[in-house]
C-alpha cells in the first residue's frame, strides 16, 4: 500500500481503450500531454479531490511508480475532476 504525503496524489491511469475500428489505443493517446485515471491515494494536505475521484494530470508532471502502476502528482497539477 502506497500512502501519499503532503499535497500529493496517487493516480492509477484509466486502461487502454479500443477504438470504435477495433484499434487498440493505449492509455493517454492522441494527447501527447495529458492524462485521466482515479484517485488512489490523497495526502493529508490535499483538499479539492478524494479517493475514487476520476481526473486528468499533466503527464510530465507526474512521477510513475511501477511497482504499483501508479502515478504520483502534486495536487496542484491535476487540472480537473470528471464527473
Amino acid at each position: 500500500m502506497f500512502k501519499p504525503l503532503f499535497n500529493r496524489v496517487s493516480v492509477r491511469v484509466m486502461a487502454d481503450e479500443v477504438s470504435p475500428g477495433g484499434i487498440l489505443l493505449p492509455a493517454g493517446a492522441g494527447s501527447y500531454e495529458l492524462m485521466k485515471g482515479v484517485v488512489q491515494g490523497i495526502g493529508p494536505d490535499v483538499k479539492h479531490v478524494k479517493i475514487g475521484d476520476t481526473v486528468v494530470f499533466s503527464r510530465y508532471g507526474s512521477a510513475h511508480l511501477d511497482t504499483h502502476k501508479l502515478h504520483i502528482v502534486r495536487d496542484a497539477e491535476i487540472m480537473g475532476v470528471i464527473d
